[in-house]
């Protein structure tokens, strides 16, 4: 320990005999950098606090009926974006800054200066609280720009999303013309293709093999009710065989003339209201009966006409209701076959066609599978983008009458009267510590380039030879006044040095 002692104690005293340069630099550092602090401009800083609410009453009265917006995330994205360029070009045109500038490349670095002294911070206990601050030279410049920055905040809060709910809407109206477009051009397809396939559309909804099906299980029913019917005609001939169709005496008159063609034309006529109930005119049972009733009408005028004026007016005998009951029976079981036939023979051409067009059924079939299918999508999309559409018409309506996001403006900025920088005592210490360590250090450098011995132990060390002894120095009283003097000095232009430091403090 004791020669580690001796060791500080000699370097110290080698570098004591340098203590005059060690000042100078100091005191050159010194001056040099508190001069330097005293130039630098003084900084002022504008803060302001912003609350903004997110909350809404009518927020959870219209949960599920309208669009929810993150209202976080969408400040989120607005804090970190509200320092972007293009911000900070409006910044610089709101506050006047943008005079100053000569060209692009001088307002490029007022645009840059902008963005590095302007700050907005959130709180970490509250989300929703945010801290806007800027620092400058000009305490009135700091505040402008401050109170501006305020209104982009709450222009950006506000207008982007009434701009992205107009866009929206926008974008959707537009989609919903085109796919109103589209799905009516679907139905004018869809329409012209029905039109012009008219006899194959129940063949097509149905399925060909059902309908092909459904038309042998027609054929062999109505096969079936031809056989009933002609046994029944049959047994009705034989019934009236046996019958007498008159008896007793009576006076006919022309309008009371009877025929053979009676009693078919009145059943006919009472099927053809039946049909007519059920069908239209073009039915061809409908259209085959019409054309019976005609045939027989004729017949009937024609039979009258044939008859000698005594034979329309004597007398007859009395009609027999059974035999005129057994006839009327008899044409309506031949006016129910010639129906059943016409009918048959339809059903037998239309079988016929199908089996005719049954290569083509598939292709028609695909032709009206895609075309339903292409307007059902249409509709279907169509009907969501009206449904979407209202949903964001509610929204917008319900974000405008609520102020989903409501700002507050806690701290206003104010006109500072105390600069916030720079810490000048702070860097006037830096600079007496820089100023004593750059001395400090010269007098460590010059001591290990000129090096001296100061005792007996060290040089016996360095030379390896022995030493016979030492000589003392003798100081005289001159001498000692001298170095008094000398000491006094070098005290005094420190304990200077920290004065200055402390004028510093105070200026």
């Amino acid at each position: 320990m004791y020669e580690i002692f001796q060791e500080v104690y000699s370097h110290l005293r080698s570098m004591w005999r340098f203590r005059w340069y060690a000042l100078v630099l100091s005191w050159v550092i010194v001056v040099v950098g508190w001069s330097v602090v005293f130039l630098i401009p003084n900084e002022y800083t504008v803060t302001s606090r912003v609350h903004v609410d997110t909350e809404s009453v009518l927020r959870p009265l219209l949960h599920g009926l309208a669009i929810e917006p993150n209202v976080s995330q969408r400040l989120r994205i607005m804090s970190r974006t509200l320092l972007s360029r293009p911000n900070m070009e409006k910044l610089a045109r709101m506050t006047d800054l943008d005079i100053k500038a000569d060209n692009q490349k001088d307002l490029d670095k007022i645009i840059d200066k902008l963005a590095a002294n302007t700050t907005l911070n959130s709180d970490r206990s509250n989300n929703n609280l945010y801290q806007l601050s800027y620092t400058g030279t000009d305490p009135k410049v700091a505040k402008n720009v401050v109170q501006n920055l305020l209104t982009i905040f709450v222009e950006s809060s506000l207008g982007q999303s009434r701009e992205n709910t107009d866009t929206a809407q926008k974008f959707l109206g537009q989609q919903i013309q085109e796919y109103e477009s589209r799905m009516h051009d679907a139905i004018v397809k869809l329409e012209e293709f029905k039109s012009k396939n008219s006899d194959l559309m129940p063949t097509l909804r149905n399925g060909y093999f059902q309908t092909m099906q459904k038309l042998d299980q027609d054929i062999e029913d109505l096969s079936t009710q031809i056989k009933e019917t002609r046994a029944r005609r049959d047994e009705l001939s034989r019934q009236m065989s046996g019958e007498e169709p008159v008896f007793g005496i009576m006076q006919e008159t022309n309008s009371s003339i009877s025929t053979q063609y009676d009693g078919r034309i009145e059943a006919l006529e009472k099927q053809l209201s039946e049909l007519l109930l059920q069908y239209t005119d073009q039915h061809p049972q409908v259209i085959s009966i019409r054309s019976t009733l005609e045939r027989l009408k004729k017949q009937r005028k024609a039979e009258i006409a044939s008859m000698a004026p005594q034979q329309r007016n004597q007398p007859l005998l009395d009609k027999n209701p059974v035999y005129q009951q057994l006839k009327i029976s008899l044409n309506q079981a031949d006016t129910d076959l010639s129906v059943m036939k016409a009918r048959m023979k339809d059903l037998k051409n239309k079988k016929s066609e199908l089996s005719a067009k049954m290569g083509e059924l598939p292709r028609f079939e695909a032709q009206l599978n895609q075309l339903n299918q292409e307007y059902n999508s249409n509709r279907k999309k169509y009907e969501e983008l009206t449904q979407r559409s209202d949903t964001a018409n509610l929204s917008a309506k319900a974000e405008k009458a609520g102020d989903s996001v409501k700002i507050k403006i806690i701290d206003p900025p104010r006109v500072p009267y105390k600069p916030s920088g720079p810490k000048r005592p702070l860097l006037n210490a830096a600079v007496l510590a820089a100023g004593l360590a750059a001395g400090l250090t010269l007098t460590f450098l010059l001591a290990q380039l000129k090096p001296v011995v100061y005792d007996i132990k060290k040089l016996r060390e360095i030379s390896g030879m022995p030493v016979l002894g030492g000589v003392s120095r003798v100081w005289s009283e001159e001498m000692r006044k001298k170095k008094r003097v000398e000491y006094g000095g070098f005290i005094a232009a420190i304990s200077m040095m920290f004065v200055g430091y402390g004028v510093t403090i105070i200026l």
